[in-house]
């Protein structure tokens, strides 16, 4: 077997083993964006049983401390990223999404993207919002799930 089949053929399994991995990962992303909204309306509603003299209930109690470990490794990674990914601010949601998505390297659901730019500084009305630009902008994304985009062309891989 020739070098140029053999290397054609391992590209073609990393990239098939990138697809399952990114729908795989999809829901996981999906549910922690789930967990840090619900959360903290967990601890508030906890603190307000507390406060009107109910008792603490064992399964809230390891509940919450489940999910803070949880969210507190989510924004150590937020953090990270947030030191490491570059300001979007005066850009276009188009021209946003295309970077974040080239920095992910895997397509990404219309939240993550919305999430994910208006963080760096990019005004958006909402995660509908940005699906709505990405569906009108077919040049460069297409929907490869509900609501999730990937970019039309992969960028240029090393050589």
């Amino acid at each position: 077997m020739q070098r140029s089949s053999m290397l054609a053929g391992a590209v073609e399994m990393r990239d098939g083993i990138h697809q399952e991995l990114a729908r795989v990962l999809q829901p996981v992303r999906e549910s922690l964006l789930t967990l840090s909204e619900l959360g903290p309306q967990l601890v508030a509603a906890n603190d307000l049983v507390l406060a009107l003299g109910g008792e603490q209930a064992p399964q809230v109690a390891r509940d919450l401390e489940a999910v803070g470990r949880l969210l507190d490794l989510v924004d150590a990674k937020n953090e990270h990223e947030s030191q490491v990914n570059e300001d979007l601010s005066g850009r276009s949601i188009s021209d946003a999404a295309r970077i974040v998505i080239e920095e992910a390297g895997e397509p990404l659901h219309a939240s993550i993207i919305y999430r994910e730019i208006t963080s760096r500084g990019v005004q958006a009305a909402g995660a509908q919002s940005v699906a709505s630009v990405l569906q009108r902008d077919d040049t460069h994304f297409r929907r490869v799930a509900p609501n999730t985009w990937a970019l039309t062309t992969e960028p240029p891989r090393p050589t």
